[in-house]
């Protein structure tokens, strides 16, 4: 290139120095900025199948051709009616029990959610069970810190901690009028409780369900709903009917679920200074 002024040259957007004089010639190159291809972020999914087996889970029903005559007569009620739906009723119970002790067993235990409820001189019951809530969201700090994405959205507790739950402010209960084994309680700031009766007393999880296979902490199966065989009456009167349903269970993200206790312990006493 010759420059044909002197003085400050701009040229093409570039600023030459000042002591280029006229006549000079010279070279220069463009910094060309390439777009690294090869160092984009790549984001693979890879599908890994998973083995479900179902298994089987019975109960079945026994009463008297007569007691049933009976309790129509006088009660009013169908007996059949009346054991086939304790029946299912069972064999829901069952299997919620057998989910919710597979989350408890899986669930790491960390020694900073454990809370002691025993009241500390000069606090209010009210006051300090809401120091519950913290430990709640130190949980849900956990999921988080483990997963960078994801914060807890249901808790499972013990039948001994909704005495402590229905004190917090933020608690909406719910209706309990139906209860069969493990009920929804509750929520708790957002969080969703459900009540147990197969948890350790004072025992309680916390987890993150997404409602899809990548963000459950664990899968539920049913593989066939719960069908009844046909009623069956014998030569005594005896009668009888079965039910059986299929189904499997499944750990897949074990970092979804964090576990914690809440104790009932003395607290240190108090020292006071003495003149």
């Amino acid at each position: 290139y010759n420059i044909k002024q002197s003085g400050p040259v701009v040229y093409n957007g570039i600023d030459f120095d000042d002591d280029i004089a006229v006549g000079d010639e010279f070279t220069y190159v463009y910094d060309i900025v390439k777009i690294p291809q090869s160092d984009i972020p790549q984001l693979t999914a890879r599908m890994e199948g998973i083995e479900l087996a179902a298994k089987a889970r019975r109960i079945a029903i026994y009463y008297s051709q007569m007691a049933a005559f009976q309790a129509k007569t006088e009660m009013g009620i169908d007996l059949g009616e009346v054991l086939a739906t304790q029946a299912c009723a069972e064999l829901s119970y069952e299997i919620d029990t057998e989910v919710v002790k597979m989350l408890v067993d899986n669930a790491a235990v960390k020694e900073d959610l454990t809370w002691n409820k025993r009241l500390p001189l000069g606090v209010s019951k009210r006051d300090h069970y809401a120091g519950f809530a913290e430990t709640i969201e130190i949980a849900s700090q956990h999921i988080y810190d483990a997963t960078k994405k994801h914060a807890a959205n249901y808790m499972i507790a013990s039948s001994s901690l909704k005495p402590v739950l229905v004190m917090m402010e933020g608690w909406k209960a719910a209706n309990t009028s139906k209860i069969n084994g493990p009920y929804f309680a509750g929520e708790l700031n957002g969080i969703k409780v459900y009540i147990s009766p197969a948890i350790k007393a004072g025992r309680y999880v916390l987890g993150y369900n997404g409602g899809d296979m990548i963000t459950s902490a664990a899968v539920y199966a049913p593989y066939m709903a719960i069908v009844p065989t046909q009623l069956l009456g014998f030569a005594d009167g005896a009668m009888s009917q079965g039910f059986s349903s299929l189904y499997d269970l499944k750990m897949l993200n074990p970092a979804l679920l964090v576990a914690g206790e809440v104790v009932d312990v003395a607290l240190d006493p108090v020292e006071t200074a003495t003149a």
